[in-house]
């Protein structure tokens, strides 16, 4: 009956057809933990996405000089940006499902910020990434130095 599902809706984007999959995946494990049923028929190896549309996504430009709102697409939601409600709801399930608590997404943001402005050493190149204008936004507001770094930092002023 899934893979009946999943034909009917060939004319779907194989990433709308996923989306279809992960919540019929989630109701019918509940179904699972509730002993209606015994196995989960989605996780079935039979069972295959119909769809022959792909959505394709450009990547970033490696210009550093692109600004923000260039792309037509948020990285989340995609023509138009998450709610607030939403957001929450999808941070929410990315920690449990890592497990950790406290965790945002401007907490990824600093992350991935941080770990670009270490590996190029280009403030520009982090500023053009998070989509500010002036680099000293991008490094006042958004690049953290990890603790690591700080007592690297201190080893090296030992040995001077």
């Amino acid at each position: 009956m899934v893979q009946e599902y999943l034909s009917a809706r060939r004319h779907l984007a194989q990433e709308a057809q996923q989306k279809q999959m992960n919540v019929l995946r989630m109701m019918l494990d509940m179904a699972v933990e509730d002993g209606i049923i015994a196995l989960n028929p989605v996780k079935s190896k039979k069972v295959h996405l119909t769809s022959s549309l792909k959505t394709e996504r450009e990547p970033l430009a490696r210009d550093a000089k692109q600004k923000a709102g260039s792309r037509s697409d948020f990285l989340f939601g995609g023509a138009e940006p998450l709610t607030y409600t939403q957001h929450r709801q999808m941070m929410r399930r990315i920690c449990d499902q890592m497990e950790v608590k406290g965790v945002t997404g401007y907490t990824f943001r600093h992350t991935i910020i941080t770990d670009i402005c270490e590996a190029t050493h280009d403030a520009n190149i982090a500023s053009a990434v998070a989509g500010h204008s002036k680099t000293s936004i991008t490094m006042n507001r958004y690049s953290r130095a990890r603790q690591d770094a700080a007592k690297q930092g201190m080893r090296a002023i030992e040995y001077l």
